[in-house]
């Protein structure tokens, strides 16, 4: 075969204790991985039937990246050597031990879970989901499933050196596995595979890093900002290039450690669609797929939105509208947003065809002077400018209230009711209406009308009806 990268890692197995005290009857087992992680790793750690201690102490350590298990178990724990507690110190647990174990370091590369059910679950709190940190990339966990029952068991040893072997040919772990199970169907039942497909024994290139943000617009000349991480299997120091989809690049960025945040950026010339990736190279020059592609539009801005219409002196409680236009250079359709200019905004309205005129409606709560103005932006999110500004004058519309009301509350200077059957008529503007189904005024505390707590009558300040 073509060999195997120089080892840059260490190795723990462990057997357990088969018969509660007699004998070591797993050690062929723990010596085949043994043999096997001695062509892989710098250093090899073995241990017969350890104490849970012993076992985190190897877990814990970050240069550990291959775990080699044989012990009675199930997925969340496996039996040790008992220390001090009658129970907890007996086993080594997935949820107790194995998860704060590897809270600090890198996920494991390669565990093999050799407890009879150490596979039957391979999510939260169970030895694999632990072992790989909840990550499918750059780890990878083997083990046994409903092996207490399996016929396969007569030939695990087989298997298990079969699979080793296609490892260290240079075969992805997937595929030493499926391997294996084809050359002993007996246990392929019993046996599950949870992890990175592409992993291999030795140096591997960095998983493909993640997407460079949220798909996002700019104009021409504008410096827009990326990021990514990447992880390596090796916990390798990582370089970053950028492909700006425009035929240009970042060139290679780095090098930065294992995971680590990295910011690139980049202005377009042109208008267009981009789309952005990225790949990660490691210290020994292998470099990884390119990430899932990131779509950038580059647009020109629409026009600065004309200077709202509208009426300028107005009273609460009723609703006005008013109107803009705005264009797009590109062509585009625009979406028109208002500020009310009392802390409050429409929402994005459209699209609008380029050039024409949208129409919004808002009704004002509170008297005073207000600057109203709108804003664009394009499909593609690129924003306009604010228009310039038209100043409208608030007046407080008085009315003539009559009726009947409930949950009356008064506050300093208003008061808050709800109408039960009450009528309502003003004269400027004129309208009239009636108001039954527990509108909710407001209205100022000083008018000059009378309101108890369930009768209403005379002329009042509104502020608003909702």
């Amino acid at each position: 075969g073509f060999g195997i990268p120089a080892p840059v890692e260490n190795s723990f197995a462990l057997s357990g204790d088969c018969n509660e005290g007699h004998g070591d009857c797993w050690s062929k087992w723990r010596a085949n991985a043994c043999s096997w992680f001695a062509k892989w790793c710098d250093l090899r750690y073995y241990e017969r039937f350890p104490t849970a201690s012993e076992v985190s102490s190897y877990v814990i350590d970050p240069e550990i990246h291959y775990f080699y298990e044989l012990a009675h178990g199930d997925f969340r724990r496996f039996q040790c050597r008992r220390e001090t507690d009658p129970y907890y110190d007996k086993y080594y647990f997935a949820k107790k031990n194995c998860e704060e174990d590897m809270i600090n370091r890198e996920r494991m590369k390669f565990a093999f879970i050799g407890s009879c059910g150490g596979m039957d679950r391979t999510d939260d709190n169970s030895f694999s989901y632990e072992f790989r940190k909840g990550e499918m990339k750059g780890t990878v966990t083997i083990g046994y499933s409903g092996m207490a029952d399996c016929p396969g068991w007569s030939v695990s040893l087989d298997w298990q050196n079969d699979m080793f072997s296609y490892m260290n040919s240079g075969k992805t772990m997937k595929a030493s596995f499926d391997q294996a199970c084809a050359d002993y169907p007996i246990i392929a039942d019993c046996v599950r595979f949870v992890g990175d497909e592409y992993l291999k024994v030795g140096n591997n290139p960095p998983c493909p890093p993640e997407k460079p943000g949220a798909n996002i617009s700019g104009y021409p000349n504008e410096e827009l900002f990326f990021s990514t991480s990447a992880y390596d299997p090796e916990a390798d120091s990582l370089f970053y290039l950028f492909n700006w989809g425009d035929g240009t690049d970042s060139g290679w960025l780095g090098p930065f450690t294992n995971g680590e945040n990295v910011t690139s950026s980049h202005k377009w010339v042109d208008i267009g669609q981009y789309q952005v990736k990225v790949k990660a190279k490691d210290q020994n020059n292998l470099e990884s797929e390119f990430s899932t592609p990131l779509s950038v539009r580059i647009s020109n801005p629409p026009n600065k939105p004309e200077t709202p219409i509208g009426k300028s002196n107005i009273k609460t409680i009723f609703e006005y509208t008013y109107e803009s236009i705005s264009s797009d250079p590109d062509g585009d359709n625009i979406f028109f947003m208002w500020d009310w200019g009392d802390e409050s905004y429409s929402s994005w309205l459209g699209p609008y065809e380029s050039g024409k005129k949208c129409q919004a409606s808002h009704i004002w709560k509170k008297e005073g002077s207000c600057k109203i103005r709108v804003k664009t932006k394009d499909e593609f999110g690129i924003e306009s400018e604010w228009s310039d500004e038209l100043v409208i004058n608030v007046e407080l519309q008085q009315a003539f209230l009559f009726g009947k009301i409930s949950d009356k509350q008064d506050e300093e200077n208003f008061i808050n009711f709800k109408a039960d059957f009450v009528i309502l008529l003003c004269s400027d503007p004129f309208y009239f209406n009636i108001y039954n189904s527990a509108e909710e005024f407001v209205i100022l505390a000083n008018s000059s009308g009378f309101i108890g707590s369930s009768f209403i009558l005379g002329q009042f300040n509104i502020f608003s009806i909702s």
